[in-house]
C-alpha cells in the first residue's frame, strides 16, 4: 500500500472512534423548567374538580360564595382548585386577605391543572365569625412569567 492511503486509512480510522466516543459521550442539553414553587398540599384528592368560569377561552378560574373553616387553628382544610381547563396552560396560586383591612390570611405556592390544595397555613388563628375576604387566584404560564389575576369577594365563615 502507498504510504498516502494509509495515512488516509489512518485518518478515516481516527475521525470515526473520535465521533463514536463523542456521540457515545454526548448528552443533549438539559431543559431547565422555570422555578415555579408547588404547594406541597397539592394534587389530586380524590374531590372533583369543579367546572370554572373561562369565557373566552382563557385562564379558568374557580370561584367560592362561601368558604367554611374552624376557628382557633391555624392548620386549616379548604378546597382550592385549578380547573381541569387550564391543562398545559396554567399552574395557579391562591391569596386569602381580609376585605376591610387588606391583612393576608393565607399565601398558596401553585397547584396543576386538575389538582387542588387541601391545606393551609393561616397566619394566625380566626375567632368564630364570618368575615369578608378577597380570594386572589394568581396564574402562572407554564414558562413561569404570570397573567393577569383575579380578585374575587367571598365569605369566609369561622365556626
Amino acid at each position: 500500500m502507498k504510504r498516502t492511503t494509509k495515512l488516509l486509512i489512518v485518518i478515516i480510522f481516527t475521525v470515526i472512534m473520535a465521533s463514536l466516543l463523542v456521540g457515545c459521550t454526548w448528552k443533549p442539553p438539559q431543559i431547565t423548567l422555570p422555578n415555579i414553587n408547588f404547594d406541597p398540599n397539592g394534587g389530586n384528592h380524590g374531590t372533583p374538580n369543579p367546572p370554572a368560569n373561562n369565557a373566552g377561552g382563557g385562564v379558568a378560574i374557580p370561584g367560592w360564595s362561601v368558604i367554611t373553616i374552624p376557628a382557633g387553628q391555624t392548620e386549616v382544610t379548604v378546597d382550592l382548585p385549578n380547573p381541569e381547563a387550564n391543562k398545559d396552560k396554567y399552574y395557579l396560586s391562591f391569596e386569602m386577605r381580609m376585605a376591610d383591612t387588606g391583612e393576608v390570611l393565607f399565601t398558596t405556592g401553585y397547584v396543576k391543572p386538575g389538582e387542588s390544595i387541601n391545606k393551609v397555613t393561616l397566619n394566625r388563628p380566626l375567632e368564630a365569625g364570618q368575615y369578608n375576604v378577597i380570594v386572589r387566584v394568581q396564574p402562572c404560564r407554564a414558562d413561569g412569567s404570570l397573567t393577569n389575576n383575579a380578585d374575587m369577594s367571598t365569605i369566609l365563615i369561622v365556626k
